[in-house]
């Protein structure tokens, strides 16, 4: 009798192994991680988002960004995988204003899934709009405003408070925190433009997404392309930028990240002049690097406060080196 238990143990043992298998086999693999973490999930779209909702959440959720450094949310195209994440996600959170073209539009319509927009509590009249075609739409490189980026943070953070009413107080202390930090890094980079010459304060970069920038900090911006880097320049917007430059004795020229430098480096080839370093325009950075801000503090590039420091400084030593 015992050598028959002792067989039958043996037998279930063995067997455990393989039944466990088949039984992930046919897990969905959002439900296999679910088995692992338990934890609130929310997925993002852009680096920009997945920095706030991480900083506001810390680790009371689980974050899964859909995009990384370099990665262009006029272009991007969700994998099989990103779908799958987010059909499994409590909750998807994107930035809106059509930059992540198609994928917003899919969101919005989802049946099912709870969505939030961070740019949806912007008002109108605060958003500038394409100068590109009759039909007018919004610029949405928003976060290049620090006052209209702290509006966005803070409207997430009254969404999220509501969703994870546990974590409500917490959130709010990180959204009063936040709020501080970029103003402190706005005030700083104000300071750094303001010894600028005023015939140096002029920023041309591959495409249009700084323009919030020049406004907020009384930049003269041209770019190649328009607002999205779907549509390439042309060849009368090369000759023109290639006039403007010669005419206006421009010294620096700047590529984006994340986006294709390969025009902007013919041009300034062409003109005989520098091109200053990369900037950080749809996509923060990698969090292994990061740069000096105010009060000599360091902020990573994955970062909202890494990347305004680094573009800060990037852009300065370009113009005025």
């Amino acid at each position: 009798m015992y050598t028959h238990i002792k067989l039958s143990v043996l037998v279930v043992i063995r067997l455990l192994p393989l039944s466990l298998i088949l039984y992930l086999g046919c897990t969905k693999p959002a439900e296999i991680e679910k088995l692992k973490d338990e934890k609130f999930s929310i997925v993002t779209t852009t680096t920009q988002v997945t920095d706030l909702v991480r900083r506001l959440t810390g680790d009371n959720c689980r974050v899964i960004s859909l995009m990384g450094p370099g990665v262009d949310p006029h272009l991007y195209k969700p994998t099989a995988r990103d779908m799958t994440a987010i059909s499994s996600a409590d909750l998807v959170i994107y930035h809106g204003l059509k930059l992540e073209g198609k994928l917003a539009a899919t969101l919005r319509k989802a049946k099912d899934l709870k969505v939030y927009s961070v740019c949806s509590v912007i008002p109108q009249g605060n958003l500038l709009q394409s100068k590109e075609s009759d039909v007018n739409y919004p610029d949405p490189h928003v976060w290049f405003s620090p006052s209209i980026w702290i509006q966005c943070m803070n409207g997430l953070a009254k969404f999220l408070a509501k969703e994870l009413p546990v974590n409500e107080t917490e959130i709010f202390k990180k959204a009063h925190v936040i709020e501080k930090e970029f103003l402190d890094v706005a005030a700083w980079a104000k300071k750094q433009f303001n010894d600028l010459p005023l015939n140096k304060r002029i920023l041309i970069t591959s495409h249009d997404a700084f323009r919030y920038l020049g406004d907020f900090f009384g930049l003269k911006v041209i770019a190649l392309q328009g607002i999205s880097t779907v549509q390439e320049a042309g060849l009368g917007d090369r000759t023109n930028l290639v006039d403007y430059i010669n005419r206006n004795k421009i010294s620096c020229l700047f590529v984006e990240s994340s986006v294709n430098p390969k025009a902007l480096e013919e041009i300034a080839k062409e003109t005989g002049i520098s091109i200053g370093k990369p900037l950080f325009s749809d996509a923060l950075g990698s969090v292994e690097n990061s740069s000096i801000g105010p009060a000599r503090k360091s902020f990573s590039h994955d970062t909202w406060s890494g990347m305004m420091a680094y573009n800060v400084r990037s852009i300065i030593d370009g113009l005025d080196p």
